[in-house]
């Protein structure tokens, strides 16, 4: 969307949803410094990077789906190589990591915070259903 289309979307709310609108963007920073030219959008910031090895009983698991999450959405997601090894770029936010791999109990890696520029290294430990 462009500045027109946006102002024109505003233009056609109701007078509880442009107060509601207002109020939503004074308390959230990047976006009232992202509107008023203050400032960047997380979006447009440089992404960070979580990389790692995926493992089960210290053995590498190739083909294990890496996926980020991010307010429930998927922000990325990958497949771990035949070295087991994963890379995500991602953009600057807290993200909840998950490894699923058939056979394989899904591992949740809650809370991680990628910061722009940023490599974080985060290894997968999975445990085998029997």
């Amino acid at each position: 969307m462009n500045a027109e289309q946006i102002t024109n979307a505003i233009k056609c709310l109701d007078k509880t949803s442009r107060q509601d609108l207002s109020k939503r963007v004074r308390s959230d920073a990047s976006a009232w410094n992202g509107i008023n030219g203050m400032g960047t959008m997380p979006e447009d910031l440089p992404k960070g990077k979580f990389q790692g090895l995926v493992k089960c009983d210290e053995k590498l698991l190739s083909g294990v789906q890496v996926v980020a999450r991010q307010g429930g959405d998927i922000a990325n997601q990958t497949v771990t190589d035949s070295k087991g090894f994963y890379s995500l770029d991602l953009n600057p936010g807290k993200y909840d990591i998950v490894f699923v791999n058939s056979g394989y109990y899904d591992t949740l890696v809650a809370g991680q915070t990628v910061i722009t520029e940023n490599l974080l290294t985060l290894n997968g430990e999975m445990t085998k259903i029997r």
